[in-house]
């Protein structure tokens, strides 16, 4: 991620609240059964502290940035059912909260940039794209509009520390 972009991401997050609640960190469908007693929350190996709208917004990323790859079959009804699902949880969440979608989304952009440090090449492009319109929105940074091939010759100019 260019410089100027990780410094958009810090200066985002230190104006977010803090919080020290236990966090999922990868909370989605796949890592919920539903039992008898109820649903039954799996895979807590990337649980941390934090704040619960960090999590929420990363949810929100899984759910509506993730990549599904090009060769599954009904990628399309993936797609279709993740955002559904999201729709469906942001709603409940923010009713059980008493909070807005707003306050979800106020947390999107340095959420989006601690997801691009994972490397995952095929959420790349997108992740950019969201980063540089949540920065603009939120008037830290006017940028001009990045093509996917001055994205790229930023992206190799980078330094390679990770």
């Amino acid at each position: 991620m260019p410089d100027t972009l990780k410094q958009v991401a810090l200066e985002a997050l230190a104006q977010l609240p803090e919080d020290t609640v236990l966090c999922h960190g990868d909370f989605h469908p796949d890592n919920i059964v539903l039992s008898a007693r109820g649903p039954i929350i799996l895979d807590w190996t990337d649980a941390t502290l934090g704040h619960p709208l960090a999590d929420v917004a990363r949810t929100a990323l899984l759910m509506q940035h993730a990549a599904v790859p090009p060769h599954i079959p009904g990628r399309w009804l993936i797609e279709t059912g993740r955002a559904l699902w999201y729709r469906l949880y942001l709603r409940r969440y923010c009713q059980l909260r008493s909070i807005s979608p707003a306050q979800v989304n106020s947390w999107l952009l340095p959420v989006a940039a601690a997801r691009l440090s994972e490397g995952i090449p095929e959420e790349e492009e997108r992740l950019l794209a969201l980063v540089e319109r949540a920065s603009v929105k939120m008037k830290i940074i006017s940028l001009p509009p990045q093509t996917p091939e001055t994205r790229l010759r930023d992206r190799r100019s980078e330094p390679k520390d990770r």
